[in-house]
């Protein structure tokens, strides 16, 4: 049989695949199986993985599965080894990847390198990538793994996804939402001078229970500032480094070097949620204005994660609309004084936990 396989190779080239193993990761609570015949693809998913913030393993989850294989060296369909030339990618620049996607469907493809589908429904993904793709670590793991994962998530059942700057303050977790320049990050920095703590600069998932609301994060340990921010902070910009996106001019600062001791990677359950909705304001003094659901709702439908399933998006709708009602909103309008906005924020924290406390009387 061994002397037939050898003189008869499998069109398909099932034979990459029998050496595959699988192994478990926990993201957010929730287990994710990786099958894969390559540890650098395992080494490609790890590093994605570690930038969730952690929670305990979801009881009764079903999984999360992506099986990605790295293709044998030479490709015996057309004849050629793969020649991709992948060193010159800029990581923090556009995806050298195209998307696509109908349904509960996405497609990820690297041309003849590699290609991903997903079926967000049953959450699985299956893939097939070039030794020349496999051995670029960090681009397969921001490209496909983080695509991958940050769509099956969006897709679990009761997690809503925002784009926004969490923050921890004792039991309240601030939630900066505002379009790109609208003063998150630099808020952010104003108020981890002041003693809170940073959960993530990203994307940021709640999830609502009876209990309150648990607050998940990635990525965790790193802010994003534009320049601007080093006009009020001019000592942080030694410790920043450039990034070349497709935002523009962008900086990165390790939470761990400028803020130690200053930021969490532990997913937060907290009774009070304070979603502020940011924007810079042409004044000293901060101006904070009270939404209603329905006002706060209109605002964040920006900010909210979803695909082109209009029956899904009636499902975040309404998920956004539960929480915007149970944890009320703000517009912030940020003034040019710094010690003025903490103190804002802070009497914020102060007369919403007043109120609590006065509810349950």
């Amino acid at each position: 049989m061994e002397v037939l396989r050898q003189r008869m190779p499998d069109f398909w080239q099932r034979r990459a695949t029998e050496g595959a193993t699988t192994q478990q990761f926990n993201v957010f609570g929730y287990p994710l199986l990786l099958t894969t015949n390559s540890q650098r693809l395992v080494a490609a998913c790890a590093a994605w993985v570690a930038k969730f913030s952690t929670a305990p393993l979801a009881a009764a989850e079903a999984p999360m599965q992506i099986s990605l294989f790295e293709r044998q060296a030479a490709d015996r369909s057309r004849g050629r080894a793969e020649t991709a030339e992948w060193d010159a990618v800029n990581l923090e620049g556009e995806s050298p990847f195209t998307y696509d996607g109908h349904g509960d469907w996405i497609a990820i493809s690297a041309g003849r390198d590699g290609h991903v589908l997903a079926d967000l429904r049953k959450q699985e993904a299956i893939g097939f990538v070039a030794p020349s793709l496999a051995a670029q670590t960090a681009l397969v793991s921001k490209f496909i793994f983080g695509t991958v994962l940050y769509n099956l998530l969006t897709r679990r059942a009761g997690l809503l996804q925002w784009h926004a700057v969490a923050l921890v303050h004792e039991d309240t977790v601030l939630l900066l939402i505002g379009h790109d320049n609208s003063g998150k990050s630099t808020t952010a920095l104003t108020l981890l001078h002041a003693g809170f703590t940073l959960l993530a600069d990203g994307l940021i998932y709640t999830r609502l229970d009876a209990a309150g609301v648990e607050v998940l994060a990635s990525p965790v340990g790193e802010l994003r500032v534009r320049p601007g921010a080093f006009d009020f902070f001019p000592h942080l910009r030694q410790q920043a480094v450039a990034l070349n996106t497709w935002e523009g001019e962008k900086y990165r600062l390790d939470l761990a070097q400028v803020f130690p001791g200053r930021y969490t990677s532990a997913s937060p359950r907290v009774t009070r949620l304070l979603p502020l909705f940011v924007s810079v304001g042409q004044r000293l003094a901060t101006h904070i204005t009270p939404l209603t659901a329905g006002q706060a709702l209109e605002r964040a439908i920006p900010a909210l994660g979803w695909w082109d399933s209009l029956p899904f998006l009636e499902t975040v709708l309404h998920h956004a609309h539960t929480l915007l009602a149970r944890h009320p909103a703000f517009a912030l309008e940020v003034g040019w004084e710094r010690d003025a906005l903490v103190a804002s924020i802070s009497g914020l924290i102060t007369s919403g936990a007043q109120a609590d406390s006065e509810n349950h009387v």
